[in-house]
Parts: structure tokens; sequence; C-alpha cells
């Protein structure tokens, strides 16, 4: 009788929410806001190990054109999952309804995108309303086949988004059927005749929030919850995810009997390797092989979105997408004796972290790592063009899943240090008497900086290209450019690249009378930071950490002299380090600067000292000479 009591208040309390209009919103919800949640619920039920079902439903108060987005109603479906039914109503302010959308009033479109072969396919209907406020009442259910992954849930989606009530329900047929990681959450749980087990999360009345500089994981901003099954069933594939081993055991499977290579398509690759060649030479060619045969192209079929290709299929049709190429890259090791593990991971530079004590299957990449005997490689088999061993932002510094027989497990990829990240830059100027200036610059990009301002993508370019990409990434002024030559990373887990170039800065210095005012530090500074004073809430991070180290050399006409040098600076912080001396000698004045920033994750309450160290960084920067023409 209890259960029962409880079920009905819930369901008088949620049904008062979801009658709720734009006059309900409290003021402190609503400022700040673009828009507001007034009623959310998501029921998932897990019927059985094949076998589950989502049901939505919620209401949005849409207040200003910045949240328009929330008008995309996109529902994505495909062999293992059914829409059974959609509907949207418009309503205005006041909750009177304007329109109705059915689920066959919706678009159907196919979610090949760029794979090349894909079973997806999304249900999508686009709010077309001019006139705010006015609310949104969105409901559908989802049927899915299989069991690999549970959903995940934000109490908030973005900045600006406030609200009143939001709950997360999960029912299932048999206790301990699935795990839930909860940040800033905790849920309650219960049981009834038809679910042995319901856990239940709730929220009410959030403020909405800002999105803070050097932040990227959105639990640090809202509760959130992550749910993944104990064991799973992939297209007839039966599997355990309790431990990290167990879903590794799972791919080892899945993976087994697709070294397909004969001797034959083998002929032509054992002509690169030569029995002379030292274990990584022999990785090297193998890698560079690899990126001279085959091309990338995405499959997202059914279990295709995680069984690779048959090796000998990618052999002889030259492609494959990224687990593809990975186990093709092992086989081909294997051939040779090397031994290698293919990697599961989540890639991109802003990819959220995975936890260490929650295992799940939420990896969008895969790659190989290679041990050797005092290093490890990792190996991204997507790309033509990558430095061999070179993750870059793309898989660097995080954990991923390396699939060993047997002993599956988490392991960091390689993380780039301060110190490899350089970018080192030699300056040599001729002032000029109407303010212009000759310039030849000489860069030097190591490690993750190779990535800056794109100079590894504009490598790639014709020189017209090149030449263009030059003067639109740096925002010196006019720029006149004569010579550009840029020189593509080198082939090494550490790559470094080169960029020289000569041209004309119009505008270099601003004339006031015979003054001249100059700021020598332009060409590496960090004014592209914009670090508010705010109340800091969430942990500050630095996820990749740099160097810039630069000598310039500025030579001046014989009328022109030194009125102001600025004065030697040094900064020393816990985030990083600055100097910078000025010295005039003769008709040349000599600047050497250094700048270092820190990786790592500092507590909410540092922010204001390290806001404090780029904004004197920048303030050293800004530092103007100061010239006088005595003609």
């Amino acid at each position: 009788m209890k259960n029962v009591i409880i079920t009905i208040s819930l369901f008088c309390c949620l049904s008062s929410y979801g009658q709720l209009v734009l006059k309900d919103i409290p003021d402190s919800i609503a400022s700040g806001a673009n828009y507001v949640t007034l009623h959310d619920e998501t029921v998932f039920t897990i019927e059985s190990l094949s076998k589950s079902h989502l049901e939505r439903t919620y209401r949005v108060a849409i207040l200003n054109k910045y949240a328009k987005s929330q008008g995309r109603i996109s529902l994505q479906y495909d062999d293992f999952t059914t829409i059974d039914h959609a509907e949207i109503r418009i309503l205005d302010a006041k909750g009177k309804q304007k329109e109705r959308i059915k689920t066959k009033d919706f678009e159907d479109y196919s979610g090949k995108g760029g794979s090349m072969a894909s079973d997806s396919r999304l249900l999508y209907y686009q709010v077309v309303e001019s006139h705010y406020p006015y609310i949104l009442e969105v409901s559908y259910k989802i049927s899915y086949k299989g069991s690999m992954f549970y959903p995940s849930w934000t109490a908030q989606t973005g900045e600006k988004h406030g609200v009143i009530s939001k709950t997360l329900q999960v029912n299932s047929y048999k206790p301990d059927t699935f795990r839930h990681l909860s940040s800033g959450i905790t849920p309650t749980t219960s049981s009834s005749e038809d679910y042995p087990s319901t856990t239940t999360w709730a929220v009410n009345n959030l403020k909405p929030f800002k999105y803070e500089s050097f932040s990227y994981e959105i639990d640090v901003y809202t509760p959130s919850v992550s749910l993944a099954p104990n064991e799973f069933e992939m297209d007839g594939v039966v599997g355990n995810m309790r431990t990290w081993k167990d879903f590794g055991e799972w791919m080892l499977k899945l993976n087994e009997h697709q070294n397909t290579l004969t001797a034959d398509q083998l002929v032509e690759f054992e002509q690169v390797i030569r029995p002379d060649m030292s274990t990584e030479e022999k990785i090297k060619a193998t890698y560079e092989y690899l990126q001279q045969n085959t091309r990338y192209v995405s499959i997202q079929l059914g279990i295709g979105g995680w069984k690779p290709f048959e090796s000998g299929f990618v052999h002889a049709n030259k492609y494959g997408d990224c687990k593809a190429l990975s186990f093709y890259t092992q086989s081909l090791l294997e051939h040779i004796g090397i031994e290698s593990y293919y990697t599961l991971i989540r890639a991109r530079s802003s990819a959220s972290a995975i936890d260490p004590t929650f295992p799940n299957a939420h990896f969008n990449h895969a790659i190989l790592t290679v041990p050797l005997e005092k290093d490890t490689l990792w190996l991204e088999c997507t790309s033509q063009t990558n430095p061999f061993a070179y993750q870059g932002t793309f898989t660097s510094g995080r954990y991923a899943l390396m699939v060993i027989p047997g002993n599956s497990q988490l392991v960091k990829t390689k993380t780039y240090t301060t110190d490899e990240n350089l970018q080192a830059s030699k300056i040599a100027m001729t002032m000029n008497l109407d303010g212009s200036a000759d310039v030849t610059l000489s860069r030097t990009y190591r490690g993750l900086e190779i990535e800056n301002d794109g100079f590894d993508e504009a490598c790639l370019e014709p020189e017209s290209k090149q030449r263009d990409w030059f003067v639109d990434e740096h925002s010196w002024g006019t720029i006149e450019l004569n010579d550009l030559k840029l020189t593509s990373p080198s082939k090494s887990a550490v790559p470094t690249g080169v960029m020289e170039s000569s041209f004309k800065l119009e505008n270099a210095a601003t004339k006031n009378g015979n003054r001249f005012f100059f700021e020598p530090l332009q060409f590496s500074n960090v004014s592209y930071y914009k670090l508010h004073d705010i109340d800091r809430q969430v942990p500050v991070e630095i996820r990749y950490g740099y160097a810039q180290a630069d000598t310039i050399a500025i030579d001046l006409p014989i009328s022109l002299h030194t009125e102001y040098l600025p004065k030697s600076h040094e900064i020393d912080s816990e985030f990083g380090t600055y100097s910078v001396s000025f010295e005039k000698k003769q008709q040349q004045i000599q600047i050497i600067r250094h700048f270092e920033l820190n990786s790592g994750t500092f507590a909410p309450e540092t922010y204001s000292e390290f806001r404090s160290f780029i904004k004197e960084v920048q303030k050293e920067d800004r530092k103007r000479l100061v010239l006088i023409d005595k003609t």
C-alpha cells in the first residue's frame, strides 16, 4: 500500500508541473535564461537483456531567438531502434495550443552524413515560430533491441537553461541489471510488483549557468547521470561490462577470425620490411605502408559500428573505418612478429574524460597501441598524412581501453609536456621612417603546437592557399607577403615543422609627429584569452600546456632613436612563467621573450590568481617602444 501512495503522489506532482506556463516561472529561474524547462519526465524501462524502451515528455518555454535551436526536434533510429511515437505541441505563453505535429508530419532523413554506409536515420522537425516567448511540449517513445548502450541524462543541456522540474526514472525487470555514475545528484530507489528495481533522479528549480573558459565537462555545472549495463547483448552477441577486462573480452570475441590476410596479399607488404631494420623502423615502415595504400571511410552498419572489417577485405579494397584500419595494421604487424593491441578511445580535443571506476561503451574511435621495451607507440590509423606515432589533441593525454587477451585494461595515452609543445620564433625587423617595417620571421612548431593556427593543415595546401592562410591567420595589420615556405611536420611522435616568411608590415608603428609607437611583441602573445572577473564556480582545466620562445631583433634607421624602452620583467606562477628582456645595442633593439602555460586542473578559488597571471602577461605583451626621429 505504501508504494501505491508514493506512486499516486508522484503522479500528482508531475501532472501539476506538466501544466506550468510562462507566468509560473520564478524570476530567479527566468533571469539570464534563454529557455526554461517547465517539466521534463524521462522513464527508461529495461524489459530484458535484449529489450528496453524510453518514454519522454517535456515542456519547455522558449524565451527568445537565442533558444531557436530548441525547436529542432531530432530522433535517431536504426535497425536496433524504433520510434514508436513522436508528437510536438506548440503553445502560446498562456498554454493555449497553436499547433500540433504528429509523427507523420516529421521529415525522415538518412543519418549517413559523411559515412560511406550507415543504417542510421533521423526523424526531424523544425519548429518555425517567430513570436517569443512560446512553449513547446514534446513527447516520444523509443524502443531498443539490444542493451549495449543505456541513455545518459543531464539536468541542464547547456548554458542559459533554467529548470523548474526534471526527472529520470529507470525501471528494471530484475535488480542489478545496470550501474550508474551520478554527479551532483543522489537517486532514490524503490520496488513494485511490476518492477523489482526502480531508481529515480529528480531536480527542481535550477538557475541558468554560463560556461566559463578553461572548462570542458558539463557535469561540473549541472547534475548528470550516466547509465551502463552489467550484462548486455548486441546483435545476438552477449557480453559483460562490469569491468574493463570483461568488456575487452567481448571486443576480442568480436574481432576473432577477422585477420584474413592471405600469403598473396602479404607479398607486397613484405617487400617494405628489411631484415636489418630495428623494431621501431619496421613499425614505421608498416605505418607508412598503411598511409600510402588505404584511405579512411566511416562505416556505421549495425554491429559493424563495433566490429572491424576483415583485414583481407581492407587490403583488397584499400579502405576502412577506424576499427578496420587499426585491426588491419595490427594484422600486418602480427605477420612480422610485432605485438600490438587494438585500442578504444574517446577522440577529439574537447572529449569528456573517462571515469576509470565506471566501465562503459562510450567510445567513438579506435587506434593501435604498440608497446616497446622502453616506450609505447600510439598509431592513428585513419590519417594518410599524420606524423608517425603522433596523437595530437585528438587522442593524447587520456584513458583508452587497450584490448589484451585475458587482461584488457585502461591505459593513459601519451601526454605532451609543456616543453614538447613549443612555438619558437626568430624575428628580424627593419623599421622604416614611414612607419612600416620589413620583417623576416622564422617560426618552429613542435609537438601539439603544429596544430596552432592550423599550421599542419596549411602544409597540405597548394602555395596560393598557404599564402592566404598566412595573411588570414596573422592579424598583425596590413601584410604585403613576399616569400613563404612551409616545411611539413617531421614524421615522429613529437613532430617539428617550420614556417619561414618575409613580408612588409604596413603601419607597423603609429606615428605622432616625429614619434613612433610600436608594439614589438604582437607576433607572439596571449591576447586571445578573454578572462572575465567572475565568481568562478568550476575548476580551471588547462588540458594542453605549451611554451612560446621568441627572439626579436629590430634594426633602426640612423635617424631613429629610442625615447622609451620597456623594462625587463619576470612572472612566476603555479600556472606558468613569463619573462621578457629589452636591450639596445647601437641601432638595434634586441628582445627575448619566453612564456609557459602549465597543464593541470586547478581549484575554482585559484581562478583570480590565474586571471591575474594572464592579465599581467597580456599587459607586458602590449608594452610599446617609443622611437623618435631626430632627422
